[in-house]
């Protein structure tokens, strides 16, 4: 039996719950944001990235992360499948799972480790060209190298030089380094995430809830627009995190207020926090079929509309 190649960034079992069918047979209607255009494709094959979660560590398996992922799937399964059923947090176990999955899908997705690569390169090759300003800096570093058993002998200040040209070198790293910190970081996100007041929201029967392949939504309260790519911190005050549970409840939540544990919404609000979904993702928005509505500012039109909606989304178009 072959290894397992193809890692669910965003979980089936999450996706099934705006899936119809069930099982292997649960199938959503994709749409892609680039294009508008939809097709619909079973769960198994949306979401993923092969080797996502692949791993490099000497006496470590190399699908160890993603196998113990599977291990945790029944879980968070069940909690999120409780909550949506009662439309209530069914018990402390199942809120306290739900905040683990939306920390986990918060942090661990395909963007949020392209940003961190493209930051932590270009953080190690500034550092690197202060640091050799002078050939005397890098006969520094060769020492200090050499001290710790690494010869840099052969290469040269000016071989080095060459290196750190952003316009001839990327400077990468391997990806075990990423899967680390992505998996350090959902602990420095859960405790912020548990000191949020939750409400869970009901769309009325007109509109209903969509996802996408990151959806996570981390923004300032107001709206403030701080950009597709910089979204404020977990921490901050002013704050609110927003994730679709199923196309009939989704979660919601902030720091400054309480707020209801409950709450019915309007098919206006629905609409607008399904273009955020649609802001929000990567690259496909998921839906349990093409009649869902999201926002322009001409009013809601429904998904089969999308690829004339997302020029008012993407600001083309006033």
């Amino acid at each position: 039996m072959g290894r397992k190649a193809n890692h669910h960034i965003v979980p089936q079992y999450y996706l099934r719950q705006f899936a119809q069918g069930v099982k292997r047979n649960a199938r959503v209607v994709a749409f892609d944001v680039e294009t508008g255009h939809s097709f619909p494709t079973s769960v198994r094959n949306v979401g993923a990235k092969r080797d996502f979660n692949r791993v490099e560590i000497e006496g470590v398996e190399p699908n160890a992360v993603e196998d113990a992922l599977g291990e945790l799937e029944a879980d968070f399964n069940g909690a999120l499948k409780s909550i949506v059923a009662d439309r209530r947090f069914s018990s402390d176990e199942d809120f306290n799972l739900l905040l683990n999955l939306i920390a986990l899908l918060s942090v661990r997705n395909e963007r949020t480790r392209q940003e961190f690569q493209r930051f932590t390169s270009e953080t190690l090759r500034l550092t690197m060209q202060v640091s050799l300003q002078s050939e005397g800096g890098w006969s520094g570093m060769t020492e200090k190298a050499r001290d710790a058993g690494y010869d840099l002998s052969d290469v040269s200040y000016q071989d080095i030089k060459e290196v750190l040209d952003p316009e001839k070198y990327d400077i990468g790293f391997e990806q075990t380094y990423f899967v680390t910190k992505e998996l350090e970081a959902i602990d420095v996100v859960l405790p912020y995430l548990a000191r949020r007041n939750w409400t869970l929201l009901e769309p009325t029967a007109s509109n209903s809830f969509v996802t996408c392949d990151h959806p996570v939504i981390l923004s300032w309260e107001d709206g403030a627009n701080q950009g597709r790519f910089r979204p404020p911190g977990h921490g901050l005050i002013g704050t609110a995190v927003f994730f679709p549970l199923a196309p009939s409840l989704a979660i919601y939540g902030t720091f400054e207020r309480m707020t209801p544990e409950f709450l019915k919404v309007s098919d206006g609000t629905v609409a607008q926090l399904n273009s955020e979904i649609i802001i929000n993702a990567n690259r496909h928005v998921f839906g349990r079929d093409t009649l869902w509505k999201f926002w322009t500012p001409n009013g809601y039109p429904e998904a089969s509309d999308l690829s004339k909606g997302l020029r008012f989304l993407r600001g083309e178009q006033s």
